[in-house]
């Protein structure tokens, strides 16, 4: 059995769990939240086997143990890991070499900046911080979240540079990472590489999803309308581009897919995980 740990409401984590997802592989999802992932990782591997970059550190999730024991530490490899092994013929996700390249340049461009304004944005409304962590995780985690959450805030601001100025430097940038895929799908394409889902689109979608808000995100986020009036129309801004659009159609389409003939359900086991109805 293959087991994910992973920050529960994570979008690189996400990115790890639709490829898994998508090709059936039977794991174990170990939803932690920020601050306990640090001990969750250095469970699977010491910190050794992590790396850093512009994105990551050596204690990021995801992380994923194979079930002949590998451990992969970074989404790109878990998502090429699960194509390479799992996909039916046509189906996998790196056939175009483009697909790689596109996946990691929104990797470094997008997915840091859309986690900083969504971290952010809870921190404007801690109570929404408090239902993540009651509605993503078992209750003791959330409980002893909710003691820690000044100190996790405080390293979390500073790990991830969430400061008024990089928050709008970072909005600024997704708008530019959304133009730029709404002027690729301008042909009609249905997917960014033209007729086939490819670890590109998976990308997009994942590391995109915290600027729109899609509701079939495997992990729970509060609804749109529990956000301030100045965040919904942000939102509702990025929703309503031909990018926006994309990525809402990939999560209804495609987020729950599954294209392996002989599909195994995952299971869960560790952290409990709670779904939005």
């Amino acid at each position: 059995m293959h087991e994910l740990t992973g920050i529960a409401f994570s979008h690189y984590v996400e990115k790890a769990r639709w490829a898994l997802d998508r090709f059936a592989v039977p794991y174990r999802d170990r939803r932690v939240l920020p601050f306990f992932h640090l001990l969750a990782v250095y469970r699977v591997h010491h910190g050794k086997l992590g790396h850093a970059d512009a994105a990551s550190s050596r204690f990021s999730t995801p992380v994923l143990r194979t079930d002949d024991g590998r451990i992969l530490c970074d989404s790109a490899e878990i998502v090429r890991y699960a194509s390479e092994r799992f996909a039916p013929p046509g189906h996998d996700l790196y056939a175009a070499p483009e697909a790689a390249e596109l996946e990691r340049h929104f990797h470094d461009h997008l997915g840091p900046d859309t986690r900083r304004v969504a971290y952010a944005t809870l921190f404007d409304q801690p109570e929404l911080m408090r239902d993540i962590a009651r509605r993503n995780v078992d209750p003791l985690q959330a409980s002893l979240f909710s003691a820690v959450y000044p100190l996790a805030k405080a390293g979390l601001k500073q790990a991830l540079k969430i400061w008024p100025s990089q928050v709008v430097a970072s909005i600024d940038q997704t708008r530019r990472e959304f133009d730029a895929v709404s002027i690729r799908l301008r042909d009609g394409r249905p997917f960014l590489l033209g007729d086939r889902f490819s670890a590109a689109d998976l990308a997009f979608a994942s590391l995109g999803a915290p600027a729109v808000l899609p509701p079939q995100y495997s992990a729970w986020l509060p609804p749109l309308d529990a956000f301030t009036e100045a965040v919904r129309a942000r939102t509702l801004t990025f929703r309503d581009t031909p990018a926006g659009a994309f990525v809402m159609r990939l999560f209804r389409d495609e987020r729950r897919r599954v294209v392996r003939e002989s599909a195994v359900a995952r299971s869960t086991e560790g952290f409990s995980q709670h779904r939005a109805s």
